[in-house]
């Protein structure tokens, strides 16, 4: 915009301060001051940022599709009930990275006018999407990583004699799962729009997780978030070191298993899954609890959080349900026809 082109500009008053954003050699002495965590940049700033949420959003979705269609197809060797999970996380995955393709898309198209179309943005039906999309794979994800774990634990248990070996249970239970999240989903959304001044969400990054005591609902979304991170990086590492002890204690639990379920391999790619959720899990909730304590923290840490660190799974769970797979089995494939006296051996 050149609307103060060749204008010299000593005093302004004012109570928008997007007005002072037209020349940013005025915001340090502007009167009004933004909310925080608003200003006068981009909706993404920094380009490295830019360059991970494309790359995460854009690859995310191809791994996701790929990994829920190969699971489909029981393409997958690991058995029909790890496949129904690979599908529900798959998915969980995909509507994350669509999220972040939204926003990412956002930045795009607004650029650095992005303060003049700020409220626009927020109270668009787009930016309501993304924060649903956003909701709906968080409450989702976290559930389907524990019932990966008690699926694993359970079969491991019990190979042969598992509820969780019934295809038809394990899809019902995924199925009824979803569907309530999504209800929650939508709801918590509109309740807040609903409460909220002009039905904008309060940032436009379009999420109701890590602001301050002004906004209720998203003080409550964020702090059944946090709770549910907690109780899922305690149980879960629980969980697994009882399903270890029982593998090791009994060869026969496992030797059943690796050849009627295919449970060991699902096992180790579980053990794989979980634990890299686990390590972007913690850096989360240490965020997450900063916002009960302060109610202004560096913004830039909320959304390297939320739009890199949380995501960055939707890249690892499809490389470790499918492409580990494959990698594996040309590895093996290689060494066979490199060393064929060793195979017939």
């Amino acid at each position: 915009m050149l609307v103060f082109f060749n204008t010299h500009i000593s005093n302004i008053i004012t109570q928008q301060f997007k007005i002072c954003c037209l020349r940013a050699d005025l915001t340090t002495f502007c009167p009004a001051k933004p909310l925080w965590p608003n200003s006068c940049g981009r909706l993404i700033d920094s380009n490295l940022l830019k360059s991970l949420i494309w790359f995460i959003s854009t690859v995310g979705i191809l791994m996701n599709i790929t990994s829920c269609i190969l699971a489909y197809c029981k393409l997958l060797p690991s058995g029909d009930t790890y496949n129904t999970i690979v599908i529900c996380l798959s998915i969980s995955d995909a509507v994350c990275c669509i999220s972040l393709l939204i926003i990412i898309l956002a930045d795009a198209i607004f650029g650095k006018d992005y303060i003049n179309y700020e409220l626009y943005w927020r109270r668009s039906f787009f930016c309501h999407c993304s924060s649903v999309l956003s909701v709906i794979s968080t409450l989702l994800s976290i559930f389907t990583i524990n019932l990966l774990t008690v699926t694993r634990y359970c079969i491991v248990k019990s190979p042969l004699d598992s509820i969780f070996l019934d295809t038809e249970f394990l899809t019902k239970i995924c199925t009824c799962a979803s569907l309530l999240v999504i209800v929650l989903a939508i709801s918590l959304i509109l309740t807040y729009l609903f409460t909220a001044d002009y039905y904008k969400l309060p940032t436009g990054l379009c999420t109701l997780l890590g602001l301050n005591e002004k906004y209720i609902i998203s003080k409550t979304f964020t702090i059944i978030t946090v709770i549910s991170l907690c109780l899922s990086s305690l149980t879960i590492p629980a969980m697994y070191s009882f399903l270890l002890h029982e593998m090791y204690q009994s060869k026969a639990i496992v030797e059943a298993t690796m050849t009627s379920h295919n449970s060991y391999d699902g096992v180790s790619k579980s053990i794989l899954v979980v634990f890299t959720n686990l390590l972007s899990w913690i850096p989360s909730v240490i965020l997450l609890c900063m916002t009960f304590v302060w109610n202004e923290y560096p913004y830039v840490l909320l959304i390297w959080t939320l739009s890199v660190v949380m995501p960055s799974n939707t890249l690892i769970n499809p490389f470790a349900f499918v492409f580990y797979k494959l990698i594996r089995r040309l590895i093996s494939n290689h060494f066979l026809r490199n060393n064929p006296a060793g195979s017939k051996s």
